[in-house]
């Protein structure tokens, strides 16, 4: 393997991957799309097209789920509390 051993590469790996994707974003799919992607499409349907089968409790729960994984649990909390 030369000169790159597992930890090289997982090193370099990481710094790839952290050019890509904002800090503690995980990119979760969701029928296909990436979990914000499906929220935004989720967002449009109910708001613009006035999609009556998205229900609001539907809507609330599934933004708060995309919040909470990409800002992290404890920042989507402090945001809540701060937000209120």
């Amino acid at each position: 393997m030369g000169n790159k051993t597992p930890a090289r590469i997982c090193t370099n790996t990481a710094k790839l991957l952290s050019h890509k994707l904002p800090e503690g974003f995980d990119p979760l799919m969701m029928d296909g799309d990436s979990m914000s992607m499906s929220t935004l499409k989720l967002c449009y349907r109910k708001h613009v097209q006035n999609d009556e089968s998205v229900g609001w409790d539907e809507l609330s729960d599934v933004l708060g789920n995309t919040l909470a994984q990409i800002m992290g649990d404890d920042a989507f909390c402090e945001w809540l509390e701060g937000s209120g």
